[in-house]
């Protein structure tokens, strides 16, 4: 049975030495259930909108940053996360190996 998502929020998190904000999610107990994989970025259909989401980006700064692979072994198991990193790693050089030719 899958989760129940009860609220979200932005909360920097810390990937491969770079830091991005990024949208996490929680239960009723406030536990993490899951998170954007990429960094998000502030928008609005309006100005006023781009500026409350802003303002909400710039609340990240008050809470704990998030480590990345921490998250990813919490949320899939550690084995699953070693394995998820392994194929990222070979795809990053798959990608590396023909921009060469």
């Amino acid at each position: 049975m899958r989760p129940t998502i009860d609220h979200w929020n932005y909360r920097i998190v810390l990937k491969d030495d770079v830091y991005g904000i990024h949208e996490v999610y929680y239960d009723a107990e406030g536990q993490v259930r899951a998170f954007t994989e990429q960094p998000v970025y502030p928008c609005g259909e309006t100005l006023a909108e781009l500026r409350e989401d802003l303002e909400h980006f710039q609340q990240t700064f008050d809470r704990v940053v998030l480590n990345y692979e921490e998250l990813s072994a919490q949320l899939v198991g550690p084995e699953l996360a070693e394995e998820a990193k392994a194929a990222e790693e070979n795809f990053r050089r798959t990608l590396a190996s023909e921009g060469e030719e």
